[in-house]
């Protein structure tokens, strides 16, 4: 988007301010109930699949992994809490509704992992023992096979998400953080399912341990997982399909994508690129998910330089009636570096915890002009008002 010009009149930087409302999608509503769309019905049909074949997978054994299944619910269920938090805190430009988010969960959850990649998994996994060997199989099936069923299985969901909403889904910023969403929702339901396989196949009072063996393991690799590997397969798509607002950017997309499903693939052949070493496996640990947070932090400085330009020009109208400052202006618009240091410029203790609501206050006000339409109402006149109380 254009940079603002020093010299802009309050009436040119207001038309910026429309027109940045307008291309950047923030404050549209979503409709779920899309009947006309062809995605809507594509989107509910793979989901029930995945719900029934749940219930398949769970129903012989119910009875007896009841426990199982309820304790891996409420962990996981808590386990997801923070990981939400987070993507929430990542996207601070409010880019996509929260409608949108729970559809990405619930396609991760249902419509990926059970409406697409369980069915895929097994016959390849199959297909590599019966033609390579057992022993190739145990080592290498897994990386073989999900990296390419999951990663396409979850960002099928993301494209009928972009057809569904394609006024919110506008940069590859939208495409990470809805694809950490969906990665989300992969992640704990798959969690779950290990879960109460290891359930079902140990006996009497040695279930309890293996599930637990399985809930501290999945926790603790969990970090680096489908919610990475789905954020930046999704922001490398939408740089390969292009948007109106995200110019195509193919090398830089296909290098994204493939870089997901190369740590994805590597991440489940840890022991055996490790080759039996515990230092190799440890090493394994460290290189890919340093490589992948690498990758995402990288991919999203780059995806969020729309977003930053469009919540620039949403505000620099306030700054022109006195609301902000032109530090808090270029802060509140600026990367994750500038806040931190127009935060710590602030002084003591108490001045940047003031500077700190300050921001969070001027990100609210931006998003309430955009829900407003850039018009003058009582909720943008309140949220105004929240940022010279907190000032």
């Amino acid at each position: 988007m254009t940079a603002i010009a020093d010299d802009a009149t309050p009436d040119v930087d207001k038309q910026r301010q429309l027109t940045a409302i307008a291309r950047s999608g923030y404050g549209r509503p979503y409709r779920i109930y899309q009947p006309r769309n062809l995605a809507f019905w594509v989107y509910w049909l793979i989901m029930a699949a995945g719900v029934l074949r749940l219930v398949e997978n769970l129903s012989p054994g119910a009875r007896v992994l009841t426990t199982a299944l309820v304790s891996a619910v409420i962990v996981f269920a808590l386990y997801a809490v923070p990981f939400w938090l987070i993507i929430g805190h990542v996207d601070r430009f409010r880019s996509v509704p929260v409608k949108v988010r729970v559809l990405a969960f619930l396609w991760g959850g249902f419509g990926a992992t059970f409406g697409l990649a369980i069915a895929a998994n097994d016959p390849i996994r199959a297909m590599y023992a019966k033609f390579y060997g057992q022993a190739f199989a145990l080592d290498w099936s897994a990386a073989l096979t999900a990296p390419f069923t999951e990663e396409i299985g979850k960002a099928a969901g993301f494209v009928l998400i972009l057809l569904l909403a394609p006024r919110v889904v506008r940069t590859a910023f939208d495409g990470a953080i809805i694809g950490a969403f969906i990665g989300l929702g992969f992640q704990i339901f798959e969690n779950v399912l290990y879960a109460v396989s290891a359930a079902g196949g140990a006996f009497g009072a040695e279930q309890g341990p293996a599930v637990t063996q399985v809930i501290v393991m999945r926790a603790a690799t969990g970090i680096a997982s489908h919610t990475v590997y789905s954020a930046i397969f999704c922001m490398g798509l939408v740089w390969l399909i292009g948007r109106p607002d995200e110019p195509r950017r193919i090398g830089r997309g296909l290098a994204l994508m493939v870089g997901a499903m190369a740590l994805h693939g590597a991440w489940d052949s840890a022991s055996a690129l490790a080759q039996g070493s515990l230092l190799g496996v440890v090493v394994v640990w460290i290189l890919v998910p340093a490589a992948m947070f690498i990758l995402l932090v990288m991919g999203l400085r780059r995806a969020a330089e729309p977003e930053r330009a469009w919540v620039r020009a949403i505000l620099t109208p306030e700054a022109d009636r006195g609301i902000l400052t032109g530090p808090e202006l270029a802060a509140a618009s600026g990367t994750g570096r500038e806040r931190k240091a127009f935060v710590k410029a602030a002084g003591d203790h108490a001045a940047r915890k003031r500077a700190r609501h300050v921001l969070a206050a001027a990100g609210e006000l931006a998003e309430q002009i955009a829900e407003d339409g850039g018009r003058e109402t009582p909720a943008t006149a309140f949220a105004r008002a929240e940022v010279a109380r907190l000032r």
